[in-house]
C-alpha cells in the first residue's frame, strides 16, 4: 500500500471513529445511511447553481463535493481536524475550500454566502439559537438556508451525540424567529422495488423514473425535516427525489433472520447455563450460612456451659 493510501485510510478511520454519525461513501456505500445523506445534498444541487455556498458540518467533503458540481463556490466547515484532513484528499475541486471550525462561531464575515446548508448540524449544538444567529449573520439578505435535521418522534432514541432533537412545530417556530418565510419538506424512508434491464441493476445510474408511492404515513413519521427558510419570498423548490441505496431480497432477510435467531438461541442457552450455576452458587452460600449459624450456635453453647460451671463454684 502507498503512502497515501495508507494515510487516507488512516484518515478515513479516524473520520469514521471521530464522530460515529460521519457518513464516509467508502464505508457505508450500499447503506440506507449513505441513501439518506445523498439525496439531501442530491436536492440541493439545483438550488445552489451558481451560488456561494456554505456546507456546515461537512465531515468526509462527499456532500460538498456534490454541492460544488453546479455551485459557483463551496466552503465546507467541520469541527474535526481528521475530517478536513480527509476532505482535502479525497474531495478537492477548484471550487471547494475547507476550514476546521466549531459550527457554533463561523469564521466567516456578515453577508457572505448566497446558500448556507446545515445538514444534521443543529441536533448536535447546546445553544441552537446563538446557531441560527450567526448562519443568518453570514448569510446574504437575499440569502437562503437549508436546514435538515431528525424529527424527534420518529427518529432512533438513545443518540447520545444528539443534545437536542426538534418537533415539528417547535423547529418551524425555530425558524421563523430569524426568517420571514420557511418552506417546509420533509425526508422518510421506504423499501423500494426495481423493474429494469440487466445493466441497470448492475450498475449506478441518475435519470428520472416514475415513482408509485403505496404506503403512505403520517407527519409524525416523517424522519427528517427539510426546510428552506430565507427572509424574502422563496422561489425555489426541492424536486422529489428517491434513492435506490440499500438491496433487500426475501433471501438475504431470511438469512439474516436465521443468524439472529441462532444468536438469540445461543444467549438463550448461555442465559441458561448462568442461571444453573447461579443456582449453585445460592446452594453453596445457603449450606455456608447453615454452617456458621450452627457453629456460631455451638459456640455459644460452650460459653454459656462454662459460665454456668464457674456460677456453681461459687
Amino acid at each position: 500500500m502507498s503512502q497515501k493510501n495508507r494515510t487516507v485510510q488512516e484518515a478515513a478511520v479516524n473520520v469514521d471513529n471521530d464522530v460515529d454519525e460521519r457518513m464516509v461513501p467508502s464505508k457505508h456505500k450500499g447503506s440506507g445511511i449513505y441513501g439518506e445523506h445523498i439525496a439531501r445534498y442530491m436536492a440541493a444541487t439545483d438550488i445552489v447553481k451558481g451560488k456561494d455556498v456554505l456546507d456546515i458540518a461537512s465531515g468526509s467533503g462527499y456532500g460538498t463535493a456534490l454541492l460544488a458540481k453546479q455551485a459557483k463556490s463551496v466552503v465546507g466547515v467541520d469541527i474535526s481536524k481528521e475530517a478536513i484532513e480527509f476532505a482535502n484528499k479525497e474531495y478537492p475541486a477548484k471550487n471547494i475550500a475547507y476550514k476546521k471550525s466549531d459550527g457554533k462561531t463561523i469564521p466567516f464575515a456578515d453577508n457572505t454566502f448566497d446558500v448556507v446548508v446545515s445538514f444534521e448540524t443543529i441536533e448536535h449544538i447546546d445553544d441552537y439559537d446563538f446557531f441560527m444567529e450567526e448562519i443568518k449573520r453570514v448569510l446574504k439578505d437575499d440569502g437562503l438556508f437549508i436546514l435538515s435535521t431528525p424529527n424527534e418522534l420518529e427518529f432512533a432514541e438513545g443518540n447520545h451525540f444528539h443534545l437536542h432533537e426538534f418537533e415539528q412545530d417547535e423547529l418551524l417556530e425555530l425558524a421563523k424567529r430569524y426568517y420571514s418565510n420557511v418552506e417546509p419538506f420533509f425526508q422518510s424512508t421506504w423499501i423500494g422495488n426495481l423493474i429494469g434491464q440487466k445493466a441497470e441493476m448492475m450498475k449506478e445510474w441518475q435519470r428520472e423514473i416514475i415513482v408509485q408511492q403505496l404506503e403512505p404515513i403520517e407527519q409524525r413519521q416523517f424522519l427528517y425535516f427539510y426546510f428552506l427558510c430565507a427572509n424574502r419570498p422563496i422561489k425555489e423548490t426541492v424536486l422529489s427525489r428517491y434513492t435506490i441505496s440499500q438491496h433487500s431480497s426475501d433471501r438475504s432477510i431470511q438469512e439474516k433472520n436465521s443468524l439472529t435467531n441462532k444468536h438469540i438461541a445461543n444467549l438463550e442457552d448461555i442465559i441458561e447455563a448462568q442461571k444453573k450455576e447461579q443456582a449453585k452458587l445460592n446452594r453453596l452460600i445457603e449450606d455456608y450460612q447453615h454452617e456458621l449459624n450452627a457453629a456460631k450456635s455451638s459456640g455459644l453453647r460452650k460459653v454459656l456451659r462454662k459460665a454456668k460451671a464457674v456460677l456453681r463454684k461459687k
